[in-house]
Formats: structure tokens, C-alpha cells, sequence
């Protein structure tokens, strides 16, 4: 089922519902990369998840006040695998642009507006950039790697996520996370390479561990780490 994104009085966060046949309890998860998540077991109801949530609100507003739990800013210029450059900036004027010289991205958003103000607009024009970009060189790199590496796939889509770089469908759709397009290459590549394998061996199982490692070597396991150190604000 999809997460459901809810508001609840007394929270300073939405919090996410997320509930599939997987989670064995009711659990809450936090952290700066998804925000407040509630884990549902499929057999709970809404009546008594929610009521676990008000249960718990010192708990989460506590734990919210720490720092590594705070979204951060986003950056004044991002560097992307792509060698483009976006660059946010600041105008008097009442205007939110993007135009595009050569390599380099400009996104222009009001002065006068407000911290939250200027993060959304800068999310936004982040958003569409990457996923313009993504369309075109994502879509270059999988079909070199699945080339290289003898793999075919059906259908390739891209979405803006904070959980997941990458699925793979049980009819070999792949779909990309867009913001694959700010990490190093050899992070990216170890993503594709990931979702590649999946359209042999749909689980995690050893086989599936060895393909990967058929392909990328021992760059799997220093990737493997790397890559759940990452923390992209969304």
C-alpha cells in the first residue's frame, strides 16, 4: 500500500503512515531523511494506530528537537553527475525563474520571502531540473550498463523519493530516483547496477548478492555501506 502523509495536532511534522503485510508491529521510525514514519501492520486498525501516534507525541517531539533530525537548507550551488551546475540566487524583484546557460542552471526566487518561503521554491525548481535532467542521462546510462552487462528491462520511469534510489517490477520495470543525479558515479552506477540484477533474481538472496558482485566486484560492499550514509534533503 502507499504511505499516507497525515497532520496531527501537537506535532510539529506530517507524519507518514506507511503499512504493508511485512511489518510485524506498530513502530515509530525518525529521522532527518524521512521525517516522522509509522509502521503499520496490515491487521492494525486506523482507530488504533492513531491512537498509538497520540500515545507517543512527547515522545516524537522530543526526539524532533535534536539537530540530526532537522531539515537543512539547501545548498547555494549543487554540482551534478552530469557535470551541470544548478545555482540558486536571490533577486529584489517579485519572480521565480530558471534559465539555462550552457552547463549551469540558475534558479531565481524573491528576497523578501521567508526562510520556508525560499526552501519550497528552491525545491520545486530543484525537483523539475532534476527530473529533466534525469530523463536524459539517466536513460543514457541504463541502457549503456544494461549493454555492457548483457541485461534487458522493460520500461524505465523516474520519481522524486526519499526512501528509495531504485525498484525493479516483477515485469522488469525499472524506476530511477531522481536525485540519483546528485550523488558521485560510482554511486549511481552501483544503483542501476542494483535494480539490473533485479530482473533476474527478484529478492535479496545470495544468488542475487553474487550477480551483483559478478558485475561491480569489490566496489559492491564499499557501495553498499556508502550509499546508506547518504542524506538528501527532499
Amino acid at each position: 500500500m502507499a504511505d499516507v502523509k497525515i497532520h496531527i495536532k501537537g506535532i510539529s511534522q506530517d507524519i507518514t503512515l506507511r503499512r504493508n503485510t511485512r511489518i510485524k508491529r506498530l513502530s515509530i521510525k525518525i529521522s532527518s531523511h524521512s521525517g516522522v514514519v509509522v509502521c503499520i501492520p496490515y491487521l492494525i486498525s486506523d482507530k488504533k494506530a492513531l491512537q498509538f501516534i497520540h500515545s507517543q507525541k512527547e515522545w516524537i517531539n522530543e526526539h524532533l528537537k535534536s539537530d540530526k533530525y532537522k531539515s537543512q537548507e539547501i545548498p547555494s550551488k549543487i554540482l551534478l553527475v552530469n557535470d551541470k551546475k544548478i545555482i540558486f540566487q536571490e533577486t529584489e524583484h517579485n519572480v521565480f525563474d530558471i534559465s539555462e546557460i550552457n552547463t549551469v542552471t540558475v534558479v531565481t526566487f524573491p528576497k523578501a520571502l521567508n526562510f520556508k518561503e525560499k526552501e519550497q521554491l528552491k525545491k520545486k525548481g530543484l525537483e523539475k531540473i532534476l527530473r529533466k535532467e534525469a530523463k536524459i542521462f539517466l536513460t543514457q546510462r541504463v541502457e549503456q550498463l544494461a549493454s555492457i552487462h548483457g541485461f534487458t528491462y522493460s520500461k524505465l520511469s523516474f520519481r522524486n523519493q526519499k526512501t528509495r534510489w531504485g525498484s525493479c517490477s516483477y515485469h522488469n520495470n525499472i524506476s530511477l530516483n531522481i536525485q540519483l543525479m546528485r550523488l558521485p558515479i560510482h554511486l549511481l552506477d552501483y544503483v542501476i547496477i542494483h535494480e539490473l540484477c533485479h530482473t533476474v533474481h527478484k529478492d535479496h538472496s545470495a544468488k542475487f548478492w553474487q550477480l551483483v558482485y559478478n558485475k561491480i566486484g569489490n566496489s559492491l560492499y564499499k557501495s553498499k555501506e556508502e550509499i546508506k550514509t547518504v542524506r538528501i534533503e527532499l
